[in-house]
């Protein structure tokens, strides 16, 4: 239905109920991306669980992004450490 909603909290849920009105934030969820992320922990909305102070990516990438070709993508030369 229109007026229901399912809903997967990531925090806290202080003062929530049934009851509670829900609005959206007109954007998708995105997560930072870049190589100062490499070897982090993030949680289901991209923040820090690695006790390592914030993130810092180079930008936000949307999470339900189309995923790349990998006939498409640049060969991988070096692994990762």
């Amino acid at each position: 239905s229109r007026h229901l909603a399912l809903l997967a909290p990531f925090g806290e849920l202080v003062d929530l109920s049934r009851e509670t009105r829900v609005i959206g934030s007109g954007r998708p969820l995105a997560v930072p991306v870049g190589e100062a992320l490499l070897g982090r922990v993030l949680d289901g909305l991209g923040e820090p669980a690695d006790g390592q102070g914030p993130v810092a990516g180079d930008g936000w990438v949307q999470i339900q992004a189309q995923a790349p070709d990998p006939m498409r993508r640049r060969l991988i030369e070096q692994p990762l450490p």
